[in-house]
């Protein structure tokens, strides 16, 4: 194989890479983006961020409802006990 031959190859297959490394590295910046769409939301709306953030609001909400609920039936138990050994 003559020389000229052999850096035609070598060219051609480095042309390939080039090209196989150009289409990555479109997919890794698209992929990013998708990813920050998933994360923090696209055109306006929620993402996982927000979402999670709701959730953990709502959960501490249920919380506090429930122990609120619980110390009031208490307070009627008691209430109720202390009336009726009056």
């Amino acid at each position: 194989m003559a020389e000229s031959e052999r850096l035609a190859r070598i060219e051609e297959m480095l042309g390939g890479l080039l090209k196989k490394m150009d289409e990555h590295v479109v997919d890794g910046a698209k992929w990013r983006e998708e990813q920050r769409n998933l994360l923090f939301g696209k055109d306006g709306g929620p993402g996982l961020v927000v979402r999670l953030d709701r959730l953990e609001q709502d959960s501490a909400r249920a919380r506090w409802v429930t122990r609120a609920v619980i110390g009031a039936v208490i307070s009627l138990v008691v209430a109720a006990l202390a009336g009726a050994h009056l």
